[in-house]
């Protein structure tokens, strides 16, 4: 990537700019009445009403980058892609400044399959901040920051400690820097690093759907009931939360409800009937049903929007390993890789997949590829871990046997 930082240079970039925050006056901004009513509408699931508010200041040309980041946001939302691009487009010169638009831009081009655009948008801010990190040295911009240089790839302990810590430390009470180490930490599959945060935030805002939802994704697997419990919430604060209802979809579609998944799947079709990860799911259910050709229909309307979004096939292949269909689901796998050489969970869930089917060299020689390319990834991490214990292992074989144990036993 053009004007990416050499590892040499990346921690003096994150303290230069860490030095400028704390040195330069906090500078907070008071968000007007409307402001806030359009942001509660969205909260709980009344999106056009947000929209109209934010339409009408947007319209009328309010100095105030909050009106066209809450239209393009809730356009988004709704799978109105192309009026969030044409929104962006015409508020980003006036607000050219505002971190918090641009990486809103970055999420719309993607949607609009306009990824050459996403990246030069990444490339042209990397230079903007290098050249002058004092535009972006307020305190209010350490959580866009900090997401900003995940985009990028960045070390996620140092973007911790460096942007997302020292938004809390400046403020205790902001929801947004929980809610960001909580997403960070759950795309590492760490947990518990989620549930620590969240759960400070909970206690500042238990009636934030977002905030239940991403609660439900950190008690997954450790306490279930508890997210179950989590994942209600969200819902009664908003029953148009759409990560909350493709949630609910999943757990159905993984006990085998397929007929209750498909309902819920209506429900986020009424919302926003675009949604690739709708598709994708439909998809996985004919495939599990036997019906491939409405297997192929669902993929095919899944990519329309995105022809090169991996998360279609790496959603469809999760959940056909989830039901032992390992083969089928490391099939899905190279697909999203076909379309995202670089797409981590894909390669993550491949690499599982290929060990479960006996295809163990391939599956360590990915996951070697895998820990280069992520290496904060718990999941692949894990898996490295095992690999260390059974290369202690001494192997039997035998026809259609494969014994693992320590040499002393």
């Amino acid at each position: 990537m053009a004007n990416r930082l050499i590892p040499s240079l990346r921690l003096l970039c994150y303290q230069c700019l860490l030095c400028f925050v704390l040195w330069y006056p906090s500078v907070t901004y008071a968000q007007s009445a409307d402001v806030l009513k359009a942001i509660a509408s969205e909260k709980i699931g009344e999106y056009d009403q947000a929209i109209a508010l934010a339409k009408e200041q947007v319209d009328k040309k309010t100095w105030n980058e909050a009106w066209p980041r809450i239209l393009a946001s809730n356009y988004l939302t709704l799978g109105r892609n192309a009026e969030a691009l044409a929104t962006y487009e015409s508020s980003i010169e006036r607000f050219s400044d505002s971190l918090r638009l641009r990486l809103l831009g970055h999420r719309i081009y993607l949607a609009n399959n306009l990824k050459q655009k996403a990246d030069k948008l990444v490339d042209d801010l990397t230079a903007q901040i290098q050249r002058n990190p004092w535009r972006y040295s307020t305190k209010a911009d350490l959580v866009p920051l900090g997401e900003f240089f995940l985009i990028k790839g960045e070390d996620p302990k140092q973007v911790l400690k460096l942007c997302f810590d020292q938004a809390v430390q400046a403020d205790p009470k902001n929801i947004e820097a929980y809610k960001a180490i909580a997403t960070m930490a759950l795309e590492k599959s760490d947990a518990q690093v989620a549930a620590d945060a969240l759960q400070k935030a909970l206690k500042i805002d238990e009636e934030d759907p977002q905030l239940n939802f991403l609660a439900s994704e950190a008690w997954t697997h450790s306490d279930p009931n508890k997210s179950a419990d989590y994942l209600q919430r969200a819902l009664e604060l908003n029953p148009k939360h759409i990560p909350s209802l493709l949630k609910r979809a999943q757990g159905f579609l993984n006990a085998e409800n397929y007929e209750t998944s498909l309902d819920v799947l209506k429900r986020i079709e009424s919302i926003n009937g675009s949604l690739p990860e709708l598709w994708a799911l439909r998809a996985a259910i004919a495939h599990l049903q036997g019906d491939y050709k409405r297997e192929g229909e669902c993929r095919s309307q899944a990519l329309a929007e995105q022809k090169l979004n991996p998360i279609v096939d790496a959603l469809i292949g999760k959940h056909l390993s989830i039901h032992y269909r390992f083969a089928e689901g490391a099939q899905y796998q190279e697909r999203a890789l076909k379309l995202d050489p670089n797409y981590q969970p894909a390669k993550t869930q491949l690499v599982q997949d290929l060990l479960r089917l006996g295809r163990e060299s391939e599956g360590w020689k990915l996951l070697k590829e895998a820990r280069t390319g992520d290496p904060f990834q718990v999941t692949s991490y894990n898996l490295q871990l095992l690999k260390g214990e059974l290369d202690r292992y001494s192997t039997i074989e035998a026809p259609g046997f494969l014994i693992r144990m320590d040499a002393s036993e």
